[in-house]
């Protein structure tokens, strides 16, 4: 047929005409503007059908004309997609509400459609500017009405189209596409990652699918959406990114594809950010129980072929993120299981030890062993310390009563017990640790974390006794040892260290409770009561959580070398240096583990030396 016998044909014909239109195209025989003309002929919105029960020669033409632009340039033709839109829209929404054998084949063409246009960020604004685009794009997605364009890949055409609208939008966008649903988060959250599980797991490894759907669910965490977010982590998005980065580490060894490295890299950006939202040590935890550390040395031969600032990110997912949470208990524990898993095993240790990984890893090995231990020293003490300030005593825990009103309190004796009540400030903390159990509130940081970090920045603080007091004489020279609080901020890597006055001292934590802010009140004021006893630690978390500790007196030894001193001759159990005398053997025990040098640095360059600010 010639040119004008084609286009003739496909203008008058309500029969298929548009497929020999289409191929007169791709062989340079028609011009581009004139098959546009022909598909917004028959896509003209006044062509639809009044019911399914009319003539399917409409309908047969209008498919054609959809599924026709699939891989067209319309870099000239713009202007012209966006005005034709509105009868592409009408269409698609004709074909969904159609229940037919026709609807499957008809809907397939709709995402061609879609998608082939959508190169365009101005065609995007224009769709995404109609009242019900967003919204048909969301049903469409929910019922997975369009199947992947590519039969390689497993990514329904459906994700790819909702999150071309997501990208570089605002939240009305994300509002919509809620308010298709009814609001409900968790439905869009548990689908969205349900959809991430079916591209690894039963079936073989698809790294494409793997990346579309990791940037939808990118997209829906960064919509600034507290409710979507909360839902995803809900729905356990961490540990199933981390299940895909699992087996996409498998794939960049066996196949060494580019593939599979896009999909290594983008599974890593997820989490460098995911794993930090909210409370963060859920997250971290969760992810390195499903494998985390193990892909990453099972990916670490590819590394050098990140560019820089990929690099940069992958590697701060251990040596950054999960390094800094390496202060709870719980997060320790994980990941003492899982290094054990690795070091009994060659390969991975291998492979990390001979990549571009292996400072970041040693220094994370090192600090999760140094850790590791602090846990075992602390947890087999199995010791209690009277609660009792003027007395302090330490002994087996059986020894001592519990104040059965808050059951968090210990006396060594019924006299203590009293004495705590009526002359010291255990009434108060008493009454909050009630209320905050009958408000049902679960605290944000387990008791078990947060026994571990008390003991933790109690040596940490005398770890670093001689800069304190260097800091001290410095800054507060007129100021007594006594009269200082030792601040640590784990929220950075290295750790970073300093001094404020305990006169005047304020702490107010914005995500802690009214009964939290005051119990720190009353901790505070424990510390100004009892100044030659006590020292005041801030301790500063991610996300600006805090926790403040009440440790025997910092500065109170005479040296730093004399309070390591595994026994302190003369020192009675019932004096505060006992207790320094305990935690002094307990340092000895880790020596090993620890760099007692000038520096007290504990694992060398990257994690050991606290920042002086």
């Amino acid at each position: 047929m010639s040119k004008d016998e084609i286009l003739r044909a496909a203008r008058r014909s309500t029969q298929t005409k548009i497929v020999p239109l289409r191929h007169a195209l791709d062989e340079r025989l028609i011009p581009q503007d004139e098959v546009l003309d022909i598909l917004f002929l028959h896509l003209n919105e006044s062509r639809i059908p009044k019911s399914f029960a009319t003539s399917m020669h409409p309908t047969i033409a209008a498919v054609q004309c959809l599924a026709a632009f699939a891989n067209m340039d319309l870099e000239g033709d713009v202007g012209r997609i966006i005005d034709g839109w509105p009868g592409i829209l009408k269409w698609s929404a004709y074909f969904f509400t159609e229940t037919g054998n026709r609807r499957k084949v008809a809907l397939q063409a709709v995402g061609i459609c879609w998608i082939s246009i959508m190169k365009h960020q101005a065609i995007v604004d224009a769709m995404g500017r109609s009242p019900t685009s967003i919204e048909l794009a969301t049903r469409m997605w929910l019922e997975e009405a369009i199947e992947p364009y590519n039969s390689a890949g497993r990514a329904p055409l459906s994700t790819h189209i909702l999150m071309k609208f997501l990208q570089n939008s605002d939240g009305e966008t994300v509002d919509r596409m809620l308010g298709t649903v009814g609001a409900d988060c968790n439905k869009v959250a548990k689908f969205a990652v349900a959809k991430l599980q079916t591209s690894f797991g039963d079936t073989p490894t698809d790294p494409d699918g793997v990346v579309v759907h990791i940037t939808f669910l990118t997209l829906l965490s960064g919509a600034g959406r507290a409710p979507l977010l909360n839902a995803l982590l809900g729905a356990n998005v961490n540990w199933v990114v981390t299940k895909a980065l699992v087996e996409v580490s498998v794939l960049v060894n066996s196949q060494e594809s580019v593939d599979a490295m896009v999909a290594m890299t983008y599974c890593f950006g997820y989490l460098h950010t995911s794993l930090e939202a909210t409370d963060g040590f859920t997250w971290v935890s969760q992810s390195v129980g499903a494998g985390l550390l193990q892909a990453f040395c099972n990916c670490s031969p590819h590394f050098s072929k990140l560019e820089a600032r990929d690099l940069k990110m992958v590697l701060e997912v251990v040596g950054n993120v999960v390094s800094r949470f390496l202060i709870y208990r719980s997060v320790i524990e994980t990941v003492e299981v899982e290094m054990e898993k690795i070091d009994s095993g060659s390969l991975q240790a291998k492979r990390v030890g001979a990549s571009v990984a292996k400072p970041v890893w040693d220094a994370f090995r090192a600090l999760a062993h140094e850790r590791a231990v602090l846990v075992r020293l602390f947890s087999t003490a199995n010791t209690q310390v009277c609660d009792n300030v003027q007395c302090q005593k330490r002994a087996n825990r059986k020894e001592f009563r519990r104040c059965s009103a808050c059951l968090v309190t210990f006396y060594c004796s019924k006299e203590c017990q009293k004495a705590s009540w009526k002359e010291g400030d255990h009434k108060a903390l008493c009454i909050l640790q009630q209320r905050q159990r009958m408000e049902g509130k679960p605290m944000d940081i387990s008791k078990r974390d947060i026994a571990f970090l008390q003991q933790l920045v109690v040596l940490e603080s005398r770890r670093h006794l001689r800069y304190l007091r260097e800091r001290a004489r410095r800054d507060f020279p007129d100021t007594p040892y006594s009269g200082l609080v030792v601040c640590i901020d784990y929220s950075v890597l290295p750790t970073a260290l300093s001094l404020k006055r305990l006169e005047g001292y304020e702490y107010d934590c914005p995500l802690d409770s009214e009964n939290f802010r005051a119990r720190n009140a009353v901790v505070i004021e424990r510390a100004r009561d009892y100044p030659d006893i006590c020292t005041l630690i801030e301790t500063t978390l991610e996300r600006k959580r805090g926790v403040l500790a009440l440790g025997p007196s910092v500065f109170s030894s005479g040296n730093s070398d004399a309070f390591w001193e595994v026994n302190l001759p003369g020192k009675d159990d019932r004096n505060p240096q006992g207790r320094a005398g305990e935690l002094g053997r307990m340092y000895n025990e880790i020596k090993p583990y620890l760099d007692a040098d000038v520096t007290f640095s504990p694992i060398g360059e990257m994690f050991g030396r606290l920042v002086y600010i």
